[in-house]
């Protein structure tokens, strides 16, 4: 791609600052320095600690969150940081308090993928002046390794999505599946090294793995009952166990399978027309039944309609993030409109279903598709209301 114009991040509450290298540098050694820089006190030291102090009691192997700051433990250092991303720019800040060192790096960039290599030179960096001193972890038994793999093999998503608005959608789209083969070594899907392979994870200790040949660090929580509810694995987010009918697996093939045949309907449409002209055999329905019959049709249309009016615009967030904001919102009213006028479609599905198959002379199909259409759209309206496509909201 080519040179894009300067990137401005209107989406509330997300932002973006705009500095130089000399300011981070001066900003991370005011930090190192308990909050003074060249006899100026910015921040108390105690505040500093407080910023820098983890607030969730998971694994200290684990990555947190302090206040702002991320605690990156690594090469058996304290690191503390933070990371951020808008669709150009990439950025990471670590800093070592005990060392007094810090590392800023940022890239205009992706490259060719997500984050640019910033993980690699922080990682580089570290393994060149800070080699970790630690003997590799031990295995575990390997019964207890394949009953845990067993226990924590399954659907996650995570905390770090809508639940009230229609982005709740993509959070769907985003569950991954942990796995786990006869020896209990896990693979977490899309989770890939920079060979491009999936990485492979060890269990060292209670719940607690470690990525084989590589860096990375995992850990799993169980609730009071024994039953594994959360991956540990990034200091801004936990990885919920999906429990229920609402999975990926369940729900992809239910409403892609339903679209499908939406889509097909009207496709075929035409095409059903011109071979029933071209060979003389009219539908054998009455002329209210012929009414029916079109507007189940432009129903299906209407479905259709509500998702490609939000996909669309949502398609060209990735090159244009201001869409986020007012830019969405006539696509959102009229695919809430065309989503309503769909949704009170639903009578006149049914009432075609019931009416096919009470029509003399009309063969199987036809009465086979009515029902099938009126399934379908009730699964889509249904998918619709819960994920909140027919919300009067312009709110996300």
């Amino acid at each position: 791609q080519g040179p894009k114009k300067f990137e401005f991040t209107p989406a509330a509450p997300a932002g973006a600052l705009s500095t130089t290298a000399t300011d981070m540098t001066r900003f991370m050694l005011a930090f190192l320095a308990e909050g003074t820089l060249d006899g100026a006190t910015i921040l108390k030291p105690e505040t500093v600690r407080m910023m820098e102090t983890r607030q969730l009691d998971l694994p200290p192997e684990v990555r947190t969150l302090g206040l702002i700051l991320m605690e990156y433990p690594s090469n058996g250092q304290r690191i503390v940081g933070h990371a951020g991303d808008t669709f150009y720019f990439h950025s990471d800040m670590i800093l070592m308090p005990e060392a007094r060192v810090g590392l800023f790096v940022s890239y205009n960039s992706a490259g060719s993928r997500f984050g640019g290599g910033r993980g690699e030179v922080i990682r580089t960096f570290l393994d060149r002046y800070f080699p970790d001193p630690a003997a590799p972890p031990p295995d575990v038994d390997p019964k207890t390794a394949q009953a845990d793999g067993r226990a924590v093999s399954g659907l996650y998503t995570t905390s770090r999505r809508a639940d009230s608005t229609f982005p709740k959608i993509a959070a769907l789209l985003e569950q991954y599946e942990v796995r786990s083969d006869e020896k209990g070594i896990l693979t977490v899907e899309d989770n890939k090294n920079l060979r491009g392979n999936l990485k492979r994870w060890r269990e060292v200790g209670p719940l607690l793995y470690h990525e084989v040949d590589g860096p990375g660090v995992i850990a799993f929580r169980r609730n009071d009952q024994g039953v594994v509810t959360h991956l540990l694995s990034s200091p801004v987010t936990l990885e919920e166990r999906v429990t229920g009918p609402v999975r990926k697996t369940l729900m992809l093939p239910l409403i892609g399978g339903s679209l499908a045949l939406l889509v097909a309907t009207i496709l075929l449409w035409p095409v059903a027309a011109l071979i029933r002209r071209r060979y003389g055999r009219p539908l054998p329905l009455s002329p209210r039944d012929r009414l029916l019959f079109r507007l189940s049709r432009i129903v299906c249309l209407l479905e259709i309609g509500c998702i490609a009016l939000i996909g669309l615009p949502m398609s060209r967030v990735e090159t244009d993030v201001a869409y986020l904001g007012d830019g969405l919102n006539p696509w959102l009213l009229a695919s809430h409109l065309t989503g309503w006028l769909a949704a009170l479609g639903l009578i006149v599905l049914a009432m075609a279903a019931v009416r096919f198959w009470k029509a003399p002379g009309l063969g199987w199909w036809p009465r086979v598709h009515a029902t099938l259409l009126l399934l379908a759209s009730t699964a889509f309206i249904s998918f619709a209301w819960w994920g909140h496509l027919l919300s009067p909201s312009l709110r996300f």
